[in-house]
């Protein structure tokens, strides 16, 4: 570890860089659960059987492809992402 080689490092610059990486971590955390979110609600609308065009899942990744969709990650019919 780089702070064990410099002596000026002291208990409160580790406790400094832990306390970043945790609301790094907490920030990863909330990023999946609206993914797994928005996932569940694409499978909660996908009627699982039937032709791929009347696929909600296949929809959605496909607003999600296209040049408008702003960088929107899954979409849903209640608007969320």
């Amino acid at each position: 570890m780089s702070l064990r080689a410099d002596p000026r490092t002291d208990a409160a610059d580790v406790r400094a860089r832990a306390t970043a990486k945790l609301e790094e971590v907490d920030a990863k955390i909330r990023q999946l659960q609206r993914i797994r979110e928005a996932l569940e609600a694409l499978v909660a609308a996908c009627p699982g059987h039937g032709a791929l065009g009347g696929c909600s899942i296949m929809d959605a990744l496909a607003a999600n492809e296209s040049p408008d969709a702003g960088g929107a990650r899954f979409r849903t019919g209640n608007g969320s992402s």
